[in-house]
């Protein structure tokens, strides 16, 4: 690999798990399809399984994945609403399912099977849907008439990127990959993925065990070769069958190397300032897009993406980086890095620091590659042109010294007449537009037009660092129901160490249980209350999980409970004469992998330090008083050292000397003497920390859009969600989490600052509800609790699955 960064070697160990190497790019603003007759009818017209992998683009409307027959008498499909549709049109009347769910993840892949069994005699069980190996249940439902026939595997024109002949403009926008049909076959998602390591859903090499039947049929995409039906053709039928597609209006480069075994960044449409501006797969940027960014954000290592000028009418472009945290619509210094082009004195770069314009770097036209390369380790920002540095001194760098205080994502804006293409390594002909250049990154992931810097590597999953912890070993949302008697809950999957319980079902108070206080030492987070023992709460720490008694506020019969559960594990204890180590004796359980520790201290009533145990610094912190009835003290680092949130209140941030204006260090956090929340004298404390773990854990901020939907990155797929405006009185801490709601919308929730029972309804809208992604949330409508307009808010989020092996959600 050569450039005007030099050259270098960066080994991957690609594993052994099974690689899907293509997928099939499809533009609903192209005429772009697969087709195939058959000649007669197949095995069976009433027993049909379809096995797809898709990665959606644009969303919001119909799309069909898979047709037969006129009118879309059989077939898959997203709906206008992003539900999936399972169907079939017997004697011209609709019968089929729709999804309770909304699929509207672009980041990451969806697994989807869909099953017809007509002649089961069970009538909710003629049209089965699985996404990502779950059964998923239905907002509506038209049985299907025992042993009626469907148009799949029939002698009619079956197509694949459209809703069928009658509906060309229900096409797909997206990708697919691995492709299975069987005919006269009824199969569980587990015959073509299975569960991992993390949680995730992915494929398996299932080929060789599967049957087909006569009209079956099996696409991986592996040839690129387009038009007539052959083997050699990117339609080819690998089952054996030769049921080759033709293709119509594909061209050569949309065969894709972005897959769910190796998935790629693209632009994301849930985090720009303008709706259904983006094309080819979420590559193209429109004009009039205004400003957009990535799905994928990193926090360290070198990184390196393309963007062909391809439009440059009037208007300006505007190609960079910038910081995850920001509203969309607004700059922020250091953290938004980008080159501006054209300049006031007419085809110019122009770099810019937020909103200020520096160096004037240059002249670019229509047709040049830029080329950006970010150092998130060095806090530097290259761009080249045409392969060439631009910058105007001997380092090859535009911009030193990036805000180290986050996670960095590709940030773009397009105006009026500007059309811009972004490769992130998928796709070196940019849709088309140029001759691919073939070019990986040093670990062999990618295909640039032009090589890579040395050392710098594509945005692709396959390059993320692996996370260190397995989420569900150190975190779990349990939800359980009452028995009004001692009971074991034994599905935690590990001892943890501090169990949160809340009564879904009824105003009862958030109990919370620690291993350093002991068991049946309960603290109300709603409320000031000190510590009091009740012996019919929390009884038993368990290998699994915990025992309860039979106290209502945790286990009242036939009422539902959420617990949620985090694992510490490792005895500590400070001695602060002996090891030096901060000022006041402390002593817990930490969990240093996972960020997370328990720690017990008592006040001095002078200001010192406390050790955490953590062995790095921790960005979020609670403090409480369990001999008095004192707020629950948080504090959080991007707000600053003098400020604090209660988590029992709806109070707005406060000043405060709680923390002595001083930041936490690796190894202690400090408070101030006298402060009865945090340090009185001779009072016992109970604190609890945490410190981002990339895929794990994030705390952070954002700000929120208003009318606007916010995305708010996390690098996971989110278990739990915590969320508190900062700046709003009457507003508290709202959480979420991913059992509750299993799909999306999430529209239940609880507050921690009272003891409601839990609000909202499940899969609705509602004035606090979000979609969880496979890379963050989203947050829906403007309720100022969760997304007041320009405002401050900070969050604590707990993964599911890491973005590296995340499905969409």
């Amino acid at each position: 690999m050569s450039g005007p960064f030099g050259s270098s070697q960066w080994m991957y160990n690609a594993g052994s798990d099974y690689e899907i190497d293509n997928s099939l790019r499809f533009d609903n603003g192209a005429t772009e399809k697969l087709t195939f007759t058959p000649g007669s009818a197949g095995t069976s017209i009433q027993s049909i399984t379809v096995s797809v992998w898709v990665k959606r683009g644009t969303l919001g409307s119909v799309q069909g994945i898979i047709s037969a027959g006129g009118r879309f008498d059989t077939g898959v499909v997203f709906g206008s609403d992003d539900k999936i549709q399972v169907f079939t049109n017997y004697a011209e009347n609709y019968r089929g399912i729709t999804s309770s769910g909304v699929f509207r993840d672009s980041s990451a892949w969806y697994h989807i099977v869909a099953v017809w069994d007509t002649t089961n005699g069970t009538s909710t069980d003629r049209h089965r849907l699985y996404v990502n190996g779950v059964r998923q249940t239905v907002s509506a439902e038209t049985a299907m008439p025992q042993n009626g026939g469907t148009q799949l595997m029939a002698a009619t024109e079956h197509t694949i990127g459209t809703g069928g002949r009658y509906q060309q403009n229900t096409r797909l926008d997206g990708y697919l990959a691995e492709m299975h049909v069987l005919d006269g076959q009824l199969l569980l998602p587990t015959a073509f993925a299975e569960s991992g390591d993390f949680g995730e859903w992915k494929p398996i090499d299932c080929k060789d065990d599967l049957t087909y039947g006569d009209n079956g049929f099996y696409l991986d995409f592996k040839s690129s070769a387009v038009g007539t039906a052959s083997s050699t053709t990117i339609g080819a039928d690998r089952s054996g069958n030769d049921n080759h597609y033709t293709s119509s209006n594909v061209a050569v480069t949309d065969q894709m190397i972005d897959t769910p075994t190796n998935n790629f960044c693209t632009v994301n449409p849930i985090d720009v300032q303008t709706l259904n501006k983006l094309k080819e797969g979420n590559l193209q940027l429109e004009p009039a897009n205004d400003r957009a960014r990535g799905t994928m954000g990193v926090t360290t290592g070198k990184w390196y993406f393309e963007v062909l000028l391809k439009d440059q009418s009037s208007g300006n472009v505007q190609i960079g980086i910038s910081g995850v945290v920001h509203k969309i619509s607004a700059d922020d210094g250091n953290e938004f890095v980008r080159i501006n082009h054209p300049s006031a004195n007419g085809n110019g770069v122009i770099l810019k620091l937020g909103g200020t314009n520096t160096d004037n770097l240059g002249a670019v036209a229509n047709g040049n590659i830029i080329g950006v390369a970010f150092d998130m380790d060095a806090q530097e920002v290259s761009f080249l042109v045409n392969n060439s540095a631009i910058a105007s001194d001997s380092t090859d760098v535009d911009f030193s010294g990036l805000s180290n205080n986050g996670t960095m994502t590709p940030h773009f804006v397009n105006q009026n007449g500007r059309r811009s293409v972004v490769n992130f390594g998928q796709d070196s002909s940019f849709a088309g537009n140029k001759t691919a250049g073939n070019n990986a990154d040093g670990g062999g992931q990618g295909d640039f037009f032009y090589a890579p810097p040395s050392g710098y590597l594509a945005l692709c999953t396959k390059n993320l660092t692996a996370c260190a912890v397995t989420p569900s070993e150190h975190f779990n949302t349990v939800l359980y129901t009452g028995d009004g008697s001692a009971q074991d809950i034994t599905t935690v999957g590990f001892q943890p160490d501090w169990v949160w319980i809340k009564n879904r079902s009824a105003a009862d108070s958030h109990q919370v249980f620690d291993s350093v206080r002991g068991v049946t030492n309960a603290m109300h987070i709603d409320t000031t209350a000190q510590e009091a023992a009740n012996d019919d709460t929390l009884t038993h720490f368990l290998s699994n999980g915990f025992t309860t008694g039979d106290d209502d506020v945790t286990n009242t019969n036939s009422e539902s409970y959420v617990a949620w559960n985090w694992k510490a594990g490792t005895a500590f204890s400070n001695d602060a004469s002996s090891t030096s180590v901060g000022s006041i004796d402390s002593a817990g359980s930490v969990n240093t992998d996972a960020g997370f520790s328990v720690i017990g201290y008592t006040g001095t009533g002078t200001t010192g330090t406390v050790a955490h145990g953590l062995a790095g610094v921790p960005e979020m912190y609670i403090v409480k008083n369990r001999d008095a009835a004192d707020n629950w003290a948080t504090y959080f680092e991007v707000l600053g050292n003098d400020k604090r949130v209660a988590l029992d209140s709806t109070a707005i941030i406060q000043d405060t000397n709680n923390w002595d204006s001083t930041s936490p260090t690796s190894t202690v956090f400090t408070v101030k003497g006298g402060e009865n929340r945090v340090n009185d004298s001779n009072e016992k404390y109970i604190s609890y920390h945490f410190r981002s773990i990339d895929g794990y854990s994030r705390v952070g901020n954002y700000i929120g859009g208003g009318n606007v939907d916010t995305f708010v990155f996390t690098g996971f797929r989110p278990a739990f969600v915590l969320i508190k405006n900062t700046n709003e009185a009457g507003e508290g801490f709202v959480i979420m989490n991913n059992k509750s709601d299993p799909s999306n919308v999430v529209g239940t929730y609880l507050t921690a600052y009272g003891n409601t029972a839990e609000q909202g309804t499940a899969l609705t809208t509602s004035t606090r509800s979000i979609d969880i992604l496979s890379n963050g949330f989203k947050i829906i409508g403007n309720s100022t609790e969760i997304n007041e307009d320009d405002t401050e808010h900070v969050f604590l989020a707990l993964a599911e699955t890491p973005f590296k092996y995340s499905n969409g959600r």
